[in-house]
């Protein structure tokens, strides 16, 4: 029975979440995945040394990556088994919980069917999407998961022969928990009043007093917590008085009294899950009454209500104090740089729905009662009517919610479309948005990158207007300006952003890319090497200083920034491969430059040794081919020819190389194919004097004789000229890569 119901919610879990498959990568994906050098290798340690405070996220990332490099689709596989294994979690903590010694006699007989409803409303709600698509914030769904674990042998240990096992498992999910989110602490004194209030020793059962090993066993956990608490909370005690992926000016009382407000909010969105919003922005709360007071009674009354039932040892306490407990760490005095994120309320939502499903069907049998004598009992069900009515109603509610689950998750699939439905849902709330120039430049980013570019402008501009020290708009600005190669506007904006953070590494590596596509190439490099001192780990500017000495023609120095940036990206990283590419063709023309230089000093078997290096490494350079072929001339016309035709091939415009070819045919005799070459030249380039110098000769060798005596020799003779060695062409050569902002 209990299979079937878990197969039941497998299925509607991935027929609300099925097309979250095509969703993109969204706000901090970008910096978590995306531009996160410590995942691109999965290796343990370094995993484990650069991940934090949340290594278990980082290690799936990394796991991810492996797999399937930057395409979104296997991250959101994988979210969706995460959110799937919570759902089940669920499912097994309220079975369990109903059939605990103080709620069997009353719910035991429709434990499965309770915690089925429970687990499929919540596993369909629409606001546990930003923890299920917005990928990066698996970390919630993985905190979660691993909590409801906790429960789960906590319950499993009350009735098990071997306590101590399940105890064990206990402590390894909570490893998982905090691993994941630093909320995972929280599940321990969650654990500990769970069992207290669910599955404590009857008042008839003997108890023993406790030994020294368990009062030691607790005094280490409760020490373990306190050290995680406070390393957690070290932002606050010892730095700049937040905590969180960032920081804003904002004190622990301003975060504090702003709180009742969001939990207001939150339980709103539980009730009815609309309208939902990735970045609200939350504002400070300075209006007293309806924003501090008002809100703060409510949420103080429902947590002394909570704490009142937990001590008279009633089963409605756990879930109103777990809530807050939960809520605790984001929704209290620790400021954050966010004040609202509705990822938050994933795993208090589920407490509230399981909740609330046990409370409609005791508020049924009550009601029922009255009337029925079959619900009298322990093992009493509602009558075949009201079972028909309540399974309509879940089926409506289920319905319901998971299509606009479904419609949630389509803003997914555009970065674009969704900062357009955070701004329209911002500007909509009407109170002040202090987050809204990050809108406006986010909107600008992805406007530009789809192609939009002329919408991404006038957005930029018209946020400049609202706020003209906004470095997060100029920055975006700036980088549309460079890619339209409006490289003064875009320094005038980039002047403006470092007068506000002079030593940003992103605005003086987007500087550097201005110097570098303006000709400044000295001006670029010392630019480009402040950016590397400040983020040595961004491999973006490395690419980038090595192209700037590739242009130098400064071969080693470019290779060496080149292997750093190889380094820095994973294995499965499409840009690596761009980079290994360069890495060969500069090694091919640290080759050619050694050629030309032994040629020079008139080594010249060290040049063709350079120079079949070179071809080796990259066939596709024609200036290599045609040195061989110059090379080759003077000894074998025929293997001359060969190089020359190589390099024409591979640059059909070459027209050096073309003239060359002429000379060496000539030489073997092909005077018709030496013609044809020189034409082309000519019409090429009319101006190149050589081609129709060679031309006029071969005419005169073919003008009728004025005496019947024969010619000497029957080729014309070969041009005098020496063959042109290269690069005279413009070789292709990469672009300087845009670093994302």
């Amino acid at each position: 029975m209990a299979a079937g119901r878990v197969a039941a919610l497998a299925v509607a879990v991935f027929a609300v979440y099925a097309n979250s498959f095509d969703g993109v990568f969204v706000f901090d994906d970008h910096a978590m995945i995306v531009g996160n050098p410590a995942i691109r290798q999965f290796d343990l340690w370094t995993i484990l040394r650069t991940s934090g405070s949340r290594p278990l996220l980082n290690l799936t990332l990394a796991a991810n990556y492996a797999w399937g490099g930057l395409e979104p689709f296997g991250y959101h596989v994988f979210n969706l088994a995460v959110h799937l294994l919570a759902v089940v979690g669920l499912f097994a903590v309220v079975r369990l919980t109903l059939r605990s010694p103080p709620l069997i006699a009353r719910y035991g007989a429709q434990a499965d069917q309770l915690a089925f409803v429970a687990a499929l409303l919540w596993a369909v709600h629409p606001l546990n999407t930003q923890a299920v698509t917005y990928i990066v914030q698996r970390c919630e769904s993985m905190m979660a998961a691993a909590f409801l674990a906790v429960l789960w042998c906590v319950a499993r240990a009350a009735n098990s022969p071997r306590p101590w096992l399940w105890r064990c498992g206990a402590i390894v999910a909570l490893v998982a928990s905090v691993a994941s989110k630093e909320v995972g602490l929280m599940a321990a004194p969650v654990a500990w009043l769970y069992g207290w209030a669910y599955f404590r020793p009857q008042a008839a059962t003997a108890r023993t007093s406790a030994s020294w090993r368990h009062v030691s066993l607790v005094a280490a956990a409760a020490l373990l917590l306190a050290a995680a608490g406070l390393w957690w909370l070290r932002p606050v005690l010892l730095e700049d008085g937040s905590a969180g992926f960032g920081t804003i000016a904002v004190t622990p009382w301003q975060y504090f009294r702003s709180q009742p407000g969001v939990i207001v909010h939150y339980l709103q969105l539980v009730a009815w899950p609309h309208p939902l919003c990735l970045d609200y922005g939350w504002p400070v709360e300075n209006r007293w009454l309806e924003g501090i007071v008002l809100p703060g009674l409510f949420v103080t009354g429902l947590l002394i209500t909570g704490a009142i039932l937990a001590v008279r040892r009633s089963p409605l306490g756990f879930p109103i104090l777990a809530f807050f407990l939960i809520l605790a760490p984001t929704s209290s005095i620790v400021p954050i740089q966010d004040l609202a994120f509705e990822h938050r309320m994933y795993l208090p939502s589920a407490v509230l729905i399981a909740t609330v499903v046990v409370g409609v069907y005791a508020w049924l049998r009550r009601v029922l009662a009255a009337s029925t004598a079959d619900l009298r009992g322990p093992a009493a069900r509602l009558p075949g009517g009201a079972a028909l009515a309540v399974s309509l109603v879940v089926i409506a509610a289920a319905g319901s919610l998971g299509w606009a689950t479904i419609e949630r998750n389509r803003v997914y699939h555009s970065a674009a479309g969704m900062w357009q439905d955070v701004l329209a849902k911002v500007l909509k709330r009407g109170r002040p948005a202090a987050h809204l120039p990050r809108l406006m430049a986010n909107l600008g980013l992805e406007l530009h990158k789809a192609g939009r570019t002329d919408e991404a402008l006038e957005v930029f501009q018209e946020g400049l207007r609202a706020a003209p020290r906004s470095t997060a708009i100029r920055g975006n600005y700036a980088q549309a300006l460079i890619d339209l190669e409006r490289f003064p506007e875009a320094s005038e904006q980039l002047a403006r952003a470092l007068e506000v953070e002079p030593h940003s590494p992103r605005f003086v590596h987007q500087a550097a890319l201005v110097s570098a596509r303006a000709g400044r190439l000295e001006e670029a490099e010392v630019l480009f090497r402040r950016a590397i001192a400040t983020d040595p780990r961004n491999a973006d500017f490395h690419v980038n200083l090595a192209r700037l000495h590739f242009d130098r023609e400064q071969w080693n120095a470019a290779l060496d920034e080149l292997a750093m940036a190889s380094e820095l990206y994973g294995p499965q990283d499409p840009r690596r491969q761009d980079v290994e590419r360069r890495m060969i063709r500069t090694r091919a023309r640290a080759h050619f430059a050694q050629g030309n230089a032994k040629r020079r000093t008139g080594d010249l078997e060290a040049a063709r040794i350079e120079y079949e290096q070179t071809v080796a490494l990259d066939p596709a350079f024609a200036p290599a081919h045609n040195n061989l072929g110059g090379l080759a001339l003077a000894r074998s016309p025929a293997d001359a020819a060969r190089h020359f035709a190589n390099a024409v091939a591979q640059a059909p415009d070459y027209v050096e190389a073309r003239f060359n070819l002429a000379q060496a045919l000539l030489q073997v005799g092909q005077v018709a194919a030496a013609i044809e070459q020189l034409q082309r030249v000519v019409a090429d380039r009319p101006d190149f004097t050589p081609a129709q110098q060679a031309l006029q000769r071969i005419k005169a060798f073919r003008r009728p004789p004025v005496s019947p005596t024969p010619p000497a020799s029957p080729t014309p003779p070969a041009s005098s000229t020496p063959p042109v060695f290269g690069p005279p062409l413009a070789t292709p050569r990469a672009a300087y890569r845009r670093a994302e902002p």
